[in-house]
């Protein structure tokens, strides 16, 4: 630091920066933030007059940050020059902001200080200015994209978003940002790195959005697709689509579509909306999305001049949305899965009877030959051509499963993730089956609530019947399978069921127990 003393310097000076981070974070909220403030509002008071609520002799400790910190450009060069960013990250995010709010630094210079500062910084003093440190993401993006550089803010907003949760399971303002631009820019494989980790915990006070979290898994999707994993591409869809809200927002129509294109590509089939939130938003998806919900009910029928004829009619759809490409990806897969079929009916089956039933409707694809030569080689079908000789028929022969090492090593990481997942919603559901706020609005909803569904009060009658209702005016309804929607409704049945007396038994005792002392709102009930 400079030679000469400054106020600031008094400050930073009573700060131990030797200490843990969480301690200096404390010191750094308690001390410097509360400085800042104060100096804050004494110039906004110097400048507009006294109608500010900092006073002299005001301790530091008993302001509030609510006020928008705008240091001085003093203040906000020597903590930039002399100070380092993992120490004093809070300081350094005012500090920037200030800078570029007051234009009194370059682009190149705004750039530069925001990648040093994200290359190494303290996350829990990110969290003490979080509203600034998503505006500094924020024009790291814009300043980027406006000189031309959009590359630039790539590495910035990854270090950020990588770096503000340990485990990474903490959505941060960062992660929509980052996915967006790396999606814009083509660089699928590094927005994998971000994609690849579960994100368990959204919360608001961290200055991110429904929107935020909604676009994440939507660009997340595409990328996905993009880089032809397709099951993560559906199941970033699928979350998109299963996320709570009336009406369904453009974003997750969008993500419907594209959800459909992708099942019948992976799949051949689409598959039944999680059931996570109210049974009309599901009914809007279909209204909304018809044109696709033609398309993939031509796709089951497995014929192909219905296929073709759908197609003529829907292919502007596509182009206008954006699809096209992924519906000729589709064109292409029905054949696939047509193929893929015979392996399940047939040992063997002459090539010529393939390509009798192989049809090419946009005539530009590959011969049926190379199509079935592909699908090997990705491991689609476990098959080999055979000719005995020159003048026999070409037969392709399908090769029984064999259990590899390599898929049992990748059977056991499924059944891993899936016990992994278990465990965290089951710790999930013993929280929220605890906390107060939840016990009350159970109990207050009255049995009707406790014996129906949890999204909006509607029971399986009422579900069936809507869906019986909307069959009527459309001929491209999904069939589902009846006994195993019996079967699922009986099972959540019978844990509503369950979970109802543990609750009532939970209270009763409480009851009890809140007749001999009062109840003192104990810290350990969970706040919804």
């Amino acid at each position: 630091m400079s030679q000469s003393s400054s106020p600031l310097q008094a400050v930073l000076l009573s700060i131990d920066f030797t200490d843990s981070d969480e301690i200096v974070t404390s010191q750094v909220g308690d001390k410097l933030l509360p400085f800042l403030q104060l100096r804050s509002q004494q110039q906004q008071q110097q400048h507009h007059g006294s109608h500010g609520n900092a006073k002299p002799g005001t301790k530091l400790s008993s302001l509030s940050l609510s006020f928008p910190i705008v240091i001085s450009l003093a203040d906000a060069e020597e903590i930039l020059q002399s100070t380092d960013p993992k120490q004093l990250t809070a300081a350094w995010i005012l500090a920037i902001h200030a800078l570029l709010h007051k234009k009194s630094i370059s682009n190149d210079e705004f750039l530069a200080y925001s990648s040093r500062l994200l290359n190494d910084f303290s996350s829990s003093q990110a969290v003490l200015v979080v509203d600034h440190f998503r505006k500094l993401l924020i024009s790291i993006t814009l300043i980027s994209n406006k000189i031309g550089k959009p590359i630039l803010s790539l590495t910035p907003l990854l270090n950020a978003a990588l770096q503000f949760s340990p485990n990474h399971q903490t959505f941060s303002p960062a992660h929509q940002l980052f996915v967006s631009q790396a999606f814009k820019l083509k660089h699928y494989r590094l927005a994998e790195r971000l994609l690849s980790n579960d994100v368990e915990k959204f919360d608001a006070s961290l200055a991110v959005t429904y929107r935020d979290h909604l676009l994440y898994h939507y660009y997340g999707g595409l990328i996905f697709t993009g880089l032809k994993k397709l099951d993560k591409a559906k199941e970033f869809f699928s979350i998109v689509v299963s996320a709570p809200g009336h009406p369904v927002s453009y974003i997750q129509t969008e993500a419907y579509k594209k959800l459909i294109l992708v099942q019948l590509i992976r799949n051949g089939k689409i598959s039944r909306i999680p059931r996570l939130d109210v049974d009309y938003s599901s009914q809007s998806f279909k209204i909304l999305a018809r044109p696709y919900e033609h398309f993939a009910r031509a796709f089951e029928t497995d014929d192909v001049t219905v296929l073709q004829t759908v197609w003529q009619q829907i292919n502007e759809y596509l182009t206008t949305d954006g699809n096209f490409g992924l519906g000729l990806q589709v064109l292409e897969a029905f054949r696939k899965h047509r193929i893929i079929k015979l392996q399940k009916i047939f040992a063997s089956v002459r090539l010529d009877y393939i390509e009798e039933r192989d049809v090419d409707i946009l005539n530009d694809g590959p011969s049926t030959r190379n199509l079935i030569l592909g699908m090997i080689a990705d491991g689609m079908i476990d098959a080999k051509f055979s000719q005995q000789s020159s003048s026999s028929p070409v037969t392709l022969k399908f090769q029984p499963a064999v259990l590899t090492e390599s898929r049992v090593r990748a059977l056991e990481d499924k059944l891993n993730t899936v016990r992994v997942v278990n465990e965290k919603l089951a710790g999930l559901d013993r929280e929220i089956g605890r906390s107060r706020n939840f016990l009350l609005k159970r109990l207050q909803s009255g049995h009707l609530a406790l014996s129906g569904t949890s999204g909006g009060g509607l029971d399986d009658n009422d579900y069936d019947e809507d869906n019986a209702k909307f069959g009527q005016t459309n001929d491209f309804q999904l069939d589902h399978d009846d006994e195993l929607l019996v079967s699922a409704n009986n099972d959540r049945r019978r844990l509503e069921s369950s979970r109802k007396l543990r609750i009532e038994n939970f209270l009763s005792t409480r009851n009890r127990s809140n007749r001999s002392t009062s109840d003192d709102g104990s810290s350990d009930d969970m706040e919804l």
